[in-house]
């Protein structure tokens, strides 16, 4: 999921404020709520087979949904990141028409960071508003990549780069797979995680 947002980051191009939200609506919201109705007429079906009631199926399904439950299964199953992704490109982009000075870029979003990466040992902000702000970094840094990739001069032969990502790719492995809980998702992970991420796009 880091490399999710890392590669978007990349791909990111400053554009106009309004114009980039209607954009990132249609892309990003529409197919979460289109994904989200299949959802709901799926629980529906399920639940007029185990009571054979319809219309109180569809009521019954209706009230269990709510935007502040992350873990709703019909609302945020397995598209949850398109929310993310949706918050992350608007804010970052109103950022960037604000923020002048990069260094105070840097500040500010490694702030955020912070900020949301804590919420998970305090309170949870709901529609991913947490997650969002913390992977503004792993975005961020894609950016940075793209913006100073002909400034950066690798000057090792093809075998030792070779030999060096698939050393940092076990230890990225064996590194989620010792830790306690990784989910992106609900914003649990270790923090180390994203050191990991950062060696990747060194």
């Amino acid at each position: 999921m880091p490399l999710f947002f890392l590669v978007s980051g990349y791909f990111w191009r400053k554009r106009d404020i309004l114009p980039t939200i209607v954009h990132t609506a249609r892309r990003l919201l529409i197919p979460w709520l289109f994904f989200c109705s299949l959802n709901y007429l799926w629980a529906v079906m399920l639940r007029m087979r185990a009571t054979h009631e319809i219309g109180n199926s569809f009521i019954d399904v209706l009230f269990s949904l709510s935007l502040l439950d992350e873990n709703n299964d019909i609302l945020f199953l397995s598209i949850w990141f398109l929310i993310c992704m949706f918050i992350v490109l608007n804010v970052y982009n109103i950022l960037r028409h604000i923020i002048k000075s990069e260094m105070l870029m840097h500040f500010i979003i490694v702030g955020l960071y912070l900020i949301g990466y804590s919420t998970q040992y305090t309170f949870g902000l709901p529609l991913f508003v947490d997650t969002s702000i913390s992977v503004l970094l792993f975005f961020h840094i894609g950016v940075l990549f793209a913006t100073y990739k002909n400034n950066i001069t690798i000057h090792l032969n093809k075998q030792a780069q070779i030999i060096s990502c698939v050393l940092l790719a076990l230890l990225s492995y064996f590194v989620v797979l010792l830790s306690p809980k990784v989910d992106f998702k609900l914003n649990e992970y270790p923090i180390y995680i994203l050191l990991i991420s950062c060696l990747f796009t060194i």
